[in-house]
């Protein structure tokens, strides 16, 4: 006589191989997202040179036309205090959480720019340490 076949002796092996499946899919792509790299020269000169100028001495082609004067990015860490770390740098840029450090209005608030485009918080959090890494590399 043949034994009639029994699913609830087999679900939990099936539901163990697709949550299996969905956690190494997961996985793979959140991996995949952490390598997200940007060039933060190429970033600069297309986000921030128009006002603070291609070498960063706040003499962009805008800036004359602000209320305010445009920082000369190359001297931040001369007129530091406490020394410039990178996550003063980040935290500048992306102004979401510190609006005050962040400069005048005229300066956008870049960390929600880049979340706008469509882009993951990893995505956004890899242009902002790009762009901090650049402005670190153009001090004097």
């Amino acid at each position: 006589m043949r034994s009639k076949f029994e699913w609830r002796y087999f679900m939990p092996i099936f539901i163990t191989f697709v949550l299996a499946i969905v956690f190494l899919t997961m996985t793979a792509c959140q991996s995949q997202m952490t390598r997200v790299t940007y060039d933060g020269s190429a970033l600069f000169q297309g986000y921030c040179a128009s006002c603070h100028g291609v070498s960063g001495a706040g003499d962009g082609p805008v800036a004359p036309h602000l209320l305010n004067a445009v920082p000369d990015l190359q001297t931040l860490a001369q007129r530091s205090e406490p020394p410039l770390d990178k996550a003063q740098i980040i935290m500048t840029i992306d102004g979401r959480s510190m609006r005050a450090v962040h400069g005048s209005n005229d300066m956008p608030v870049w960390g929600w720019t880049f979340r706008d485009v469509g882009e993951s918080e990893l995505e956004t959090q890899a242009r902002l340490d790009a762009l901090a890494d650049h402005v670190l590399s153009i001090q004097k």
